[in-house]
């Protein structure tokens, strides 16, 4: 740190660039927990609702099937969810950060270099985070659909 411990300007923008893109996978992992925790909340209530009902009344085959692709579309929907992260990228690779080493000029040129490495990352992220946030509400409008079968069936 030049300047007495103070921090240089390539340095501030290096810790933001690297702030951001912790917040970055810190939102992919929740909204990933999220999914996770929808299908697990619609399934429960629906064993829920299964085991309440009395054996002597049986389950329209319509009713049934309804809740069924509601069970299905949310596992599927889940599945999506965690392969929108397969093209995620974490962060500068090593090989990279070699190349730039030896294209800098200064240890401020180098950072500056990965800085905007991080950004380059942060920018194609973003794709995959607006994908997922897509299917989390399609996900929570299936679970209201879904919730309002297994109500039916409780309530039927």
């Amino acid at each position: 740190m030049p300047d007495g411990g103070r921090p240089s300007i390539s340095e501030m923008i290096l810790a933001e660039a690297r702030e951001l893109r912790r917040k970055q996978d810190a939102q992919l992992r929740a909204l990933q927990a999220l999914s996770r925790s929808i299908l697990a909340g619609f399934l429960s209530a629906g064993l829920i609702a299964l085991a309440a009902r009395s054996a002597e009344e049986p389950i329209s085959d319509e009713l049934g099937r309804l809740i069924a692709y509601a069970a299905v579309a949310l596992v599927i929907m889940t599945l999506l969810v965690e392969l929108s992260a397969g093209r995620w990228r974490e962060g500068t690779d090593i090989k990279a950060l070699i190349y730039f080493s030896h294209g800098a000029a200064s240890a401020e040129d180098f950072e500056m270099s990965l800085a905007l490495a991080h950004e380059g990352h942060r920018k194609f992220n973003e794709r995959s985070l607006r994908r997922t946030k897509r299917l989390i509400a399609l996900q929570v409008y299936a679970t209201f659909f879904g919730g309002v079968l297994v109500l039916a069936l409780l309530l039927g």
